[in-house]
């Protein structure tokens, strides 16, 4: 994992997961560097999956962690993924977590989406207890 004050920062290897401090923890995948400004790929409602500039997404994001793609190929897999997932509309259950580790591990995983899954079971089995 890097931290913010890498030697690498400004640029992040290209397709590390990028977790930020948000409400519901948004994950971006970092994208390539291209002259001097690197982008970035994550999912947001209204835009669904998209490249922007760093610069952009960090006067929205605070970032608290990086983990770097275990070699070349991985970064290059990563990013391919998510750039496949270019254009498609964010949902709740298909959200930024979701394409993020999609891209970065293989599998689409969003704990919190299975947080407030699992708090709605958990809701709905004591209503039914109680009726």
């Amino acid at each position: 994992m890097l931290m913010m004050n890498s030697p690498l920062y400004p640029f992040l290897p290209t397709g590390s997961l990028v977790r930020t401090n948000s409400f519901l923890g948004h994950e971006l995948i970092a994208g390539p560097v291209i002259g001097n400004q690197q982008y970035m790929w994550h999912s947001e409602p209204q835009v669904g999956t998209h490249a922007e500039p760093v610069e952009s997404v960090l006067r929205r994001y605070s970032v608290s962690e990086v983990h770097p793609p275990a070699n070349d190929f991985h970064g290059t897999l990563s990013l391919a993924r998510i750039e496949s997932q270019a254009g498609r509309p964010w949902a709740l259950l298909d959200n930024c977590q979701h394409r993020a580790r999609k891209a970065y591990f293989g599998t689409a995983t969003s704990p919190t989406a299975n947080g407030i899954a699992l708090a709605v079971g958990i809701g709905l089995f004591i209503k039914w207890l109680a009726d």
